[in-house]
């Protein structure tokens, strides 16, 4: 046996040795063909191009060898398909190394392939990219089986070729057109495939230059086969360098509902992680520094300045799979949003469901509104309600689970803190501000929890002003129904600085819109302010009319309490009405019931209620126009269109006389009195009964009605202008719109004697008064010269006519006497003693400048004044029966007849002249009149019955006066003489300043008849 094996290991040493020495023959053989490949390089090129589909062709070839490794360098490849009529595929350099050893152990080809300087074309067709030289490729003539089996032969043949040790080319390109309007160059700067023991890896760096120019960068490991299914495993790394990527992007696909891509640039990082020919793992980190959106839209969506983050999506099966974002920083021209995490998440469920989570711990709203708005399009019942409401706030910690299947939301639920909301009011939505709110739901039910401290509310169709919340608690409930819509709450206690409330609410809202909402509501109210009461008044649910007069009503005061019940539809519109009563109690109240009516009540402690539109209110103490408030009472029944909207007051106060007063002279009241009331002023204790029904549409004004009762005891009543003043007065007085100012029974005391009368309204007011006084105090009242000459007590009668309006004119006085116990200091026939009756009847005109003045003396004499600031103005005396008539010029005319005048009974009564004074100072009267009235004495005619001068009975005798140059002309004419007298102003001077005068007195007579001198005669 040992010589058997010893045998047999000869002779295998000997096959053994011969197979080295063939070896080393073939490889000998082969190095020195390789080494001179160069030389059969014609006959190469042609057996390649008969035994294959390819056309080659070169311009050089070398050989060398290293090891069990022949390398071949070719120079100008030109390589094509042989069938092809396209340019081929140009290669400046390739090296080939074929490893013998390797090829040998796995009885395939394995070889390291170096392409350095390719070049070639491409060009895009029929949705198909077309190689230049190879566009054979894509054709097939061949049956279905063929193509099967021609495809499965390509597969193998690339899994072939990606299973080379290596295979690396350099500074290569490829150019392609048809894709972009500009071709697109494809630039490999390196690209190298090596294989190890297990896996293969990947390195490359690539530039595309095209409508912009994008570099990118190539890593990765993996093993198995590419058209093997199940069998491709390894991992993938990428990075993009930071390009302009929108001219990529086809102008057809940069359209986003109704905005396009305006910019679009950035680059990353990507990993890839696939397991058995499916992916598991993508994780991403990409970076984009300009994103921008075009679009017609109103509202434009925000500009992205800067967009970071990371992304790793896991995944098992189409429906099992998880995505999470982190680092995530977006930075625009509006705001900057950094979510800590954000994660999305699908599971399959149970028939045919598949659930989605999804978590995000951070995010705005405004801006993904605005996106929405500037890409959705604006005839979107959406888009029209987020324009107008414009939400915006953080949502935080927001959890959102979905039930899908077959495309829909089967079922839902979500978790979610909403911090600083704030929106627009519009229509049924409320407007907030910095609202923080809690909300949980699920399909058909959501919770909401409100937990605040400081809150804007903005609800026009609630209440007319923002109301300010600095403490809210409360919780809603909002169900989707089949037919509605149905929020609820529970007690919801809400404060601001001017209120407290708890409310408890339920709303329905028909899925219907033609049936209106269905509100009910319970409000109490603590501690209102009342000059707030915009804030608490809800105006969406108080008639229009009502609530302009509860505005204007309520001024100021606190709220003890008020109670709001609401119950029915909240369309004005609808048949059914709605309920709406209202109460409350207040103190401290400022209270302006009356329209117009510029005083409220003040200090009012007052119950109000409000029931379907009927006011009820009763104030139990106050103060109204500086009266203390007794009782009072305001009805306002409910409205009704076409109708009178009366307005019912009645009031009873007492009080200062003076303060009183302004409820004439203050209040609208005053129009209808008239202007008179002015100048009337009170005092003392007065007690006022007041009743007003007036109609708060203007059409109706005329319908108004007001009665004012004043009782007035120990008081004064004063016309301070006329220096009029009534004391202890007591009286009755009452007002009515319609009637006027009236009063039965007035008593008092005036110029120190009593006083009696009454008021009545007609045209104008009218005065009625009898009473009593002196002739001294009625001097000193209304100082005139005709009060000289009278003294004694003087019982009289006198009114007053007072004009409702000034421009009507002023008051005129009238006051007439018997002057039964009055003596009159005048010669006959106008001297008066005691106990002789005689009426004397003056009018006056009070207020006007100058005074006119009328005194009529019984039928003896008529005297007209007109009285300015230092007297006397123009008049006219009328002696006997007749009226005295003002001349036009300001002089003083004496007309009429005078049955006797003896010169001596007047001259006793004009003022002792000074015997020192001067021709300047001749006439000099008391300190009530003109001192030169009587150089006023002008075109005067009178005729005297019986004329006495310095003693001489002259008879009958007409006399005529007229002013000349510091003289009279009297004419006068008698039976005795007749003739023309110039007097000098000095004759009525002082007789001492006689001598020093040198203007003569004229004496012209026609006519003169002396009779025999009498004893009379004689004497004088």
């Amino acid at each position: 046996m040992k010589r058997v094996a010893s045998g047999v290991v000869r002779v295998l040493l000997s096959l053994s040795v011969a197979l080295l020495v063939c070896a080393a023959v073939f490889v000998g053989v082969a190095r020195e063909l390789v080494y001179q490949v160069d030389d059969f390089q014609a006959e190469l090129v042609g057996f390649v191009n008969e035994r294959t589909d390819f056309a080659l062709e070169l311009e050089s070839i070398t050989g060398s060898w290293s090891g069990l490794a022949p390398r071949f360098s070719l120079r100008g490849v030109a390589l094509r398909l042989a069938q092809s009529e396209t340019p081929p595929l140009h290669i400046d350099k390739l090296d080939l190394e074929i490893l013998l050893l390797r090829s040998l152990v796995n009885l395939e080809p394995r070889l390291r392939l170096r392409v350095a300087g390719a070049n070639g074309h491409a060009w895009y067709q029929d949705n198909h990219l077309v190689l230049s030289g190879f566009d054979g490729l894509t054709q097939s003539d061949a049956s279905e089986a063929d193509s099967t089996e021609q495809g499965e032969s390509d597969q193998t043949l690339l899994d072939l070729i990606l299973a080379q040790p290596r295979i690396e080319f350099s500074d290569s390109a490829i150019r392609i057109e048809g894709l972009y309007p500009e071709p697109v160059l494809l630039g490999v700067h390196r690209f190298r495939t090596e294989a190890g023991k297990r896996r293969r890896y990947l390195l490359g760096e690539f530039t595309a230059d095209g409508p912009s120019k994008i570099r990118f960068e190539l890593k990765g490991k993996v093993s198995g086969s590419v058209f093997q299914q199940g069998s491709l495993s390894g991992g993938l790394y990428a990075q993009v360098d930071n390009a302009d990527w929108l001219p990529w992007v086809p102008a057809a696909k940069r359209g986003i509902a109704s905005a396009s891509l305006a910019n679009l640039n950035g680059g990353g990082r990507f990993w890839l992680n696939f397991s058995k020919g499916e992916i598991k793992e993508i994780l991403s980190d990409v970076q984009f520094s300009n994103i921008e959106l075009e679009t017609s839209n109103e509202i434009k969506p925000p500009h992205i300045l800067n967009l970071q983050g990371k992304a790793r999506w896991l995944g098992q099966t189409a429906d099992d799979w998880r995505l999470d974002l982190q680092d995530i920083r977006m930075q625009t021209s509006r705001f900057l949003w950094m979510p800590n995490y954000m994660n999305l998440e699908s599971k399959p469920g149970e028939n045919g469901l598949t659930r989605y989570r999804v978590r995000v711990d951070d995010m705005d709203i405004e801006p993904w509104v605005n996106y929405y708005l500037g890409i959705q399009s604006r005839d979107s019942e959406l888009h029209k309600t987020l324009k107008k409401l414009r939400p915006a706030g953080q949502l935080q910690d927001v959890a959102v689970e979905l039930m899908v299947a077959e495309q829909q939301v089967k079922d839902y639920r979500f978790a979610l803190t909403l911090n600083a909301f704030q929106n627009r009011p519009w229509k049924k939505f409320p407007g907030l501000y910095d609202l923080d709110i809690r909300a949980w739901g699920k399909k058909g039910l959501t919770l909401f929890e409100v937990q605040e401290s400081y809150l804007e509310l903005n609800y026009p169709q609630l209440f007319r002003d923002v109301i300010t919340i600095n403490h809210a608690d409360a919780s809603l409930v909002l169900r989707d129904l089949d037919d509605e819509w149905q929020l609820q709450s529970g007690p919801m206690h809400v404060n601001s600085r001017h209120a407290q409330s708890a409310t408890q609410m339920s709303l329905s809202i028909p899925k219907d819109k033609a049936q209106p909402p269905f509100l009910q509501l319970q409000a109490t109210l603590r501690n209102a302010d009342g000059k707030h009461k915009s804030l608490y008044l809800p105006a969406g649910v108080i008639p229009d009319a009502l609530l302009k007069w509860l505005d204007d009503a309520i001024i100021d005061g606190h709220l003890v309490r008020g109670d709001i019940l609401v119950h029915g539809p909240v369309r004005k519109e609808r048949d059914e009405p709605l309920g709406v009563l209202l109460g409350f109690t207040a103190e401290q109240g400022v209270l302006q019931f009356l329209p117009d009516w510029k005083e409220p009540v003040r200090d009012a402690v007052a119950d109000v209620v409000v029931d379907r539109g009927v006011v009820d209110a009763h104030i139990i103490a106050g103060h109204y126009y500086g009266q203390a408030v007794e009782h009072a009472s305001v009805m306002l029944p409910k409205y009704q269109a076409g109708e009178p909207h009366v307005l019912s007051v009645k009031a009873a106060t007492h009080g200062a006389a003076d303060q009183g007063l302004a409820i004439l002279t203050s209040s609208p009241l005053r129009q209808k009195i008239g202007d008179f009331i002015d100048d009337v002023s009170l005092q003392g204790d007065m007690a006022v009964d007041f009743a007003l029904d007036i109609p708060l549409q203007s059409e109706f004004a005329a319908q108004a009605r007001s009665t004012t009762q004043v009782a007035m005891q120990n008081g004064v009543v004063g016309l301070p202008a006329q220096d009029i003043e009534i004391t202890d007065v007591a009286a009755l007085v009452q007002y009515d719109l319609k009637k006027g100012l009236s009063a039965d029974k007035i008593k008092g005391r005036f110029l120190g004697g009593d006083v009696s009368g009454a008021i009545t309204t007609g045209s104008g007011i009218q005065l009625a008064f009898s009473g009593n006084s002196t002739v001294q105090a009625i001097n000193e009242w209304r100082p005139l010269f005709v009060f000289d000459v009278m003294s004694g007590p003087l019982q009289y009668k006198t009114t007053v006519d007072i004009p409702l309006n000034k421009d009507d004119g002023t008051p005129l006085l009238s006051i007439t006497s018997q002057l039964k116990d009055t003596v009159i200091n005048l010669p006959p026939p106008f001297g008066k003693s005691a106990g002789e009756g005689r009426q004397v009847t003056l009018v006056m005109q009070l207020g006007q400048k100058p005074l006119p003045l009328s005194v009529r003396y019984a039928d003896l004499g008529n005297l007209s004044l007109v009285l300015g600031e230092e007297g006397i103005v123009r008049g006219a005396l009328h002696l006997g029966a007749g009226n005295a008539i003002l001349p036009a010029q300001d002089i003083l005319k004496v007309s009429g007849e005078l049955s006797h005048f003896n010169d001596r009974e007047w001259l006793a009564l004009l003022p002792t002249p000074s015997t020192t004074a001067t021709t300047d100072q001749a006439i000099v009267g008391d300190q009530h009149n003109d001192s030169k009235w009587y150089s006023r004495l002008d075109d005067s005619e009178l005729r005297v019955g019986e004329l006495t001068l310095m003693g001489y009975a002259l008879g009958q005798t007409d006399l005529r006066l007229a002013r000349g140059q510091q003289q009279w002309l009297l004419w006068l004419n008698n039976a005795t003489a007749s003739g023309r007298l110039e007097l000098p102003d000095y004759i009525l001077g002082p007789v001492t300043a006689y001598h020093r005068q040198t203007q003569p007195l004229v004496v012209d007579l026609k006519r003169l008849q002396v009779a025999p001198a009498t004893a009379s005669a004689e004497t004088s």
